[in-house]
C-alpha cells in the first residue's frame, strides 16, 4: 500500500483529488490518501478566505472528504483523516516547530511511517519547494503534482470585477485629449542661424551720409558761368547762373537736409539692427486624442536675455524728412528716401 500525503495547495490549487489518477502519477495500483492534522485545519480556515474563488474550492471539497470518510465505497480513492495531534515530545525529538506548517506535515508522515509495515510507503505530494528540500532531508519520498493536474489561473469575481474596472479606466483614458506642443513642420526644436556682424550705428550713419553728401554737394558760387553755343565759343548767360544769396541759401538749407538725413539713418539703424536680432518662433498644438481639448494654456519660459514680443512692434522709423528747403531748392536736391540697406560690414 502506498499512503500519500497531499499538502494543502495540492487541494487547493489542483484538480479535484478524484479526478487525479494516483495509481499512474505513482505507479502503485493501492493507494490511499492521508489528510494529515495540518491539512485539515488550513482547509478550514480556507473556507473563509478572502479569495472568493479559493473558499468556494474549498466549501465544496471539506463535504466531499467527509462525504468519503463515512462511505469509503462512494469513492475510487481511499482517505485516511489523522485526527490526534502529534505529541510534544516527537517534535522535539526531530526539532520541528508545531507552529510552522511543513514542519507539522513532515512530523505526521514520520509519526504515520512508524505505523505502517515495511512493505508499505509513505509519499509527499507537494509543488512547494520548502517542503521538498525538508522532506529530502528527512528521507521522505516526495513528488511534486504534473501541470496538466494543476488548475489555469482563472480570475475569481473580485478579479473579474477589477479586471472590468481597468478596461472601463483604458477606455475613459483613450477619451481624453493627447495633446502635443511643437514648432513648426512637427520639431520638437528650433534652430536658428547666427545673424551675421552688423556695423555699428555711426559706421552706418556715416556710410549713408557720404553717399548723401556725394549726391548733393555742396552749391559753388562762381562769377564767371558760361554755357557752350553750338558754334563752339562759350558764352556768359546770367539767365542759367543762381545768384550769390541763392547759393549761400542752398546752402544753408543743405546743411539741415543732412542733419534730417542722419536722424533718418539713426532712425532706420534703430529698426534694421531690431529686425536682425529677432527671429520668428510660430507653435502648433496639435490633439491626437479622440475628444477637443479645452481650456488649454500654454505657459513660455524665456531665459532674461531673451524678450517675447505677441506682435511684431518696430522701433518707429521717420516716415519723412523735414527739408526746410525752398521749392527752388528742392527742384534742385530732390530724391528718393533710401530703402532698408543691407547692415553688413
Amino acid at each position: 500500500m502506498l499512503y500519500i500525503f497531499p499538502d494543502t495547495n495540492v487541494f487547493i490549487h489542483g484538480r479535484y483529488f478524484e479526478e487525479v489518477d494516483w495509481s499512474a502519477l505513482t505507479g502503485s495500483p493501492e493507494i490511499s490518501i492521508v489528510l494529515a492534522p495540518s491539512v485539515i485545519a488550513e482547509l478550514d480556515k480556507h473556507k473563509n478566505n478572502t479569495a472568493k474563488k479559493v473558499a468556494q474550492r474549498v466549501r465544496k471539497l471539506m463535504p466531499r472528504i467527509e462525504a468519503i470518510i463515512q462511505n469509503p465505497d462512494s469513492s475510487k480513492w481511499k482517505i485516511i483523516p489523522i485526527l490526534r495531534r502529534l505529541p510534544r515530545d516527537f517534535l522535539d525529538q526531530h526539532h520541528f516547530d508545531p507552529k510552522d506548517q511543513d514542519d507539522a506535515l513532515l512530523a505526521s508522515i514520520l509519526q504515520f511511517n512508524e505505523t505502517i509495515t515495511t512493505e508499505d510507503q509513505v509519499l509527499l505530494i507537494t509543488n512547494d519547494t520548502g517542503p521538498k528540500l525538508k522532506a529530502l532531508s528527512l528521507n521522505i519520498p516526495v513528488r511534486s503534482l504534473p501541470d496538466e493536474y494543476m488548475l489555469p489561473d482563472e480570475p475569481d469575481e473580485s478579479e473579474k470585477k477589477i479586471a472590468t474596472l481597468q478596461k472601463e479606466l483604458d477606455q475613459y483614458k483613450n477619451k481624453t485629449p493627447l495633446v502635443t506642443l511643437q514648432f513648426e513642420h512637427g520639431s520638437n526644436f528650433l534652430e536658428v542661424k547666427k545673424t551675421f556682424e552688423i556695423k555699428s550705428k555711426q559706421e552706418y550713419i556715416d556710410s549713408e551720409m557720404e553717399k548723401i553728401r556725394k549726391e548733393y554737394p555742396e552749391m559753388i558760387f562762381r562769377d564767371n558761368d558760361s554755357i557752350m553755343l553750338p558754334t563752339g565759343q562759350r558764352a556768359k548767360i546770367a539767365l542759367f547762373r543762381p545768384r550769390e544769396e541763392q547759393v549761400d541759401t542752398y546752402n544753408t538749407e543743405l546743411k539741415e537736409f543732412f542733419a534730417q538725413y542722419e536722424k533718418f539713418f539713426a532712425s532706420q539703424y534703430k529698426q534694421g539692427s531690431f529686425i536682425f536680432n529677432c527671429c520668428k518662433i510660430k507653435l502648433v498644438v496639435t490633439n491626437t486624442g479622440s475628444v477637443p481639448a479645452q481650456d488649454l494654456d500654454i505657459h513660455m519660459h524665456f531665459p532674461m536675455v531673451l524678450r517675447s514680443l505677441r506682435k511684431i512692434v518696430f522701433p518707429s522709423l521717420m516716415k519723412s524728412l523735414h527739408r526746410h528747403i525752398s521749392h527752388n531748392t528742392l527742384l534742385i536736391c530732390a530724391r528718393r528716401f533710401p530703402d532698408l540697406i543691407n547692415f553688413r560690414r
